[in-house]
């Protein structure tokens, strides 16, 4: 119910419907992968799990920008309009929205470095970790539009170990029934634009 909550809460943009489920998909894919590395690793669990959820925010609050200003207009948006509206409001919603978000202090620091560069050497272990767990979960999603190999190439650059991905893969079987659950059709919700109903760590604990 939380994780619902959650999703109902940030992952909403009316009009906008089959992008967004796309991005919430590929979101708690990710969560899911990056939980199963933090356990193989002995890294953050929880900390890594909200990154995972909330690593394409940019994204999600563009599209919501887009979805409200399609309704405002009574137009459908398309091509460089929406290309242009949604590079300029990118910044200064995700900006402000992971500074001002109720937010541990750990998960603020991981989304705010993964915005400037989660693969670069100078990268903390932890924003690493979540860049393979992307590609995972990227992988799980989209497996007909992800680069081939893409999460042991990131692996062997980051000089991880290779047997953690397998471990990570079989253990992640039950992958498309959570997608499957959370992919509830989405009712009517009272929405506070541009603010989650919950932080990541809440919203992932067992209802």
């Amino acid at each position: 119910r939380s994780l619902q909550k959650f999703r109902d809460s940030l992952f909403h943009a009316p009009g906008r419907e089959l992008e967004m489920r796309m991005l919430w998909r590929e979101s708690l894919a990710t969560a899911c992968c990056a939980r199963l590395l933090a356990q193989a690793m002995n890294f953050d669990a929880p900390l890594l799990t909200g990154g995972g959820l909330l690593h394409r925010l940019s994204e999600v609050l563009a599209l919501r920008s887009l979805a409200d200003a399609e309704f405002r207009s009574g137009q459908r948006l398309l091509g460089p309009v929406m290309q242009e509206l949604a590079a300029a409001r990118d910044e200064a919603l995700v900006s402000r929205a992971i500074r001002e978000w109720t937010l541990t202090d750990p998960l603020r620091d991981l989304l705010l470095q993964w915005r400037l560069d989660h693969t670069a050497s100078s990268s903390s272990e932890v924003a690493k970790v979540l860049a393979v767990a992307q590609l995972l979960g990227f992988e799980h999603v989209q497996a007909g539009r992800s680069t081939p190999f893409a999460p042991e190439a990131a692996c062997a650059e980051l000089h991880f170990p290779m047997p953690v991905l397998e471990q990570v893969r079989a253990n992640s079987t039950g992958l498309e029934l959570l997608l499957l659950r959370a992919a509830a059709p989405m009712g009517p919700t009272s929405i506070v634009p541009n603010r989650p109903a919950a932080t990541a760590e809440v919203a992932l604990q067992p209802a």
